[in-house]
């Protein structure tokens, strides 16, 4: 009964415990997220991107300070360069018109360092969803894209990156009625999920999107299965599981039939789009969450052996002192009743309840019959010598 009430116990404890840790790490994904969105409006507002605007309407000419279209383009290069390079977790920034042409792009190289793309290995990028997406938002939205491995003109990049891209729309000062252009920054998600823990001590965490593809997980095959054309998908894997997201927002429960304690908080990072998030999941084995109560179960088995033993060893003494030795006297004292002994006398002392009873009992008995056998041996005796004198 201890024992049951103990895992009671210690379920209760680990679900408590992993539901506040999911719970900050969602916090601090989101607060990250926050972040990032602020930090991409600030570069939005710089001066050179209305400047380039106004000088593109305005045959490269900004009207404003005179200042040539390439200028501005250079200027805004040089703050977004000194941006990357003192955030290593950013990849590229880029300002892209609304049709899909990029204006000013600044990128991490192979080496690590970051440059800016010459205006000839500018991309066209109309055929991104971020980009009709983000342009139709309005100035104060932000788009988060899906997280997916980074590719260069249409080829996934080796070795594998995650990349989140976040996009805000840019409107001409004084009209918003359509975005000219947007603003780009290509996110790697390695900081952004470097609290959760893959495997600690047996527990693991893992990052799935609203799809059911592995974002983040302790078996790197499963990552971006679909892209890598596998077939791997929390769906298929978790069906109850992704059944319940469906209808819960955060959940943590044990299933007894799998015996393990799983559980998941949904992570909304799209603000304006409520049908996309990551789903923060782990799995607890039962080995993990019981060890510490398997561990004293263990001590309280041998304990209990030990003092069961002992108790056996004390009833066995009870039993043979109070119950057994008093029979095997009683049989004795039967045997020696049988073969004529009256002188038998037992030890009233050394018995208790009923058995000296029994004891007093057969001593009386005995006492009795011993004073009536030498009675009637004196009238024999008396009666032998009365003959004996009539011979005479």
């Amino acid at each position: 009964l201890s024992y049951l009430q103990s895992q009671q116990v210690a379920e209760r404890k680990v679900i408590e415990l992993e539901k506040s840790q999911l719970e900050m790490l969602k916090h601090e994904i989101q607060s990250s997220l926050r972040g990032h969105q602020n930090i991409l409006k600030s570069l939005r507002d710089v001066p050179p991107v209305q400047a380039i605007l106004r000088a593109r309407s305005n045959n490269g000419i900004d009207p404003e300070s005179g200042d040539s279209l390439e200028e501005w383009q250079r200027r805004l290069q040089t703050i977004f360069l000194a941006f990357v390079s003192n955030h290593d977790q950013y990849l590229q920034i880029r300002y892209i018109e609304h049709s899909g042409n990029e204006l000013v792009r600044v990128q991490v190289n192979e080496s690590g360092s970051a440059e800016a793309v010459s205006n000839n290995s500018l991309q066209n990028k109309a055929k991104e969803r971020y980009v009709s997406q983000t342009i139709s938002l309005l100035n104060d939205q932000v788009y988060f894209s899906n997280v997916t491995l980074n590719r260069e003109h249409g080829i996934i990049q080796v070795p594998h990156l995650p990349v989140l891209r976040i996009a805000v729309p840019v409107y001409l000062d004084g009209d918003h009625t359509q975005a000219k252009g947007l603003m780009v920054i290509n996110l790697a998600t390695k900081e952004l999920f470097s609290d959760i823990q893959l495997n600690n001590d047996g527990v693991t965490q893992f990052v799935v999107d609203e799809k059911g593809n592995y974002l983040l997980h302790s078996e790197p095959e499963k990552t971006f299965a679909q892209e890598k054309g596998l077939e791997h998908n929390f769906i298929n894997e978790f069906p109850l599981l992704a059944s319940l997201s469906d209808k819960n927002d955060q959940l943590i429960r044990r299933f007894r039939d799998q015996k393990n304690i799983v559980g998941f908080e949904k992570i909304y990072f799209s603000p304006f789009d409520k049908t996309r998030y990551w789903l923060l999941a782990l799995q607890v084995p039962e080995s993990v969450v019981f060890a510490d109560i398997q561990t004293s179960l263990n001590r309280m088995l041998i304990v209990g052996l030990i003092i069961g033993v002992l108790t056996l060893m004390m009833v066995m003494w009870f039993v043979s002192q109070r119950i057994l030795n008093p029979v095997l006297n009683l049989a004795e004292a039967a045997e020696r009743l049988q073969e004529g002994d009256l002188t038998l006398r037992l030890d009233t002392s050394s018995v208790h309840d009923e058995f000296r009873t029994l004891y007093r009992t057969i001593n009386m008995v005995t006492i009795k019959q011993q004073k009536h056998t030498v009675e009637l041996q004196k009238e024999i005796d008396a009666q032998t010598h009365k003959l004996s004198i009539k011979k005479i």
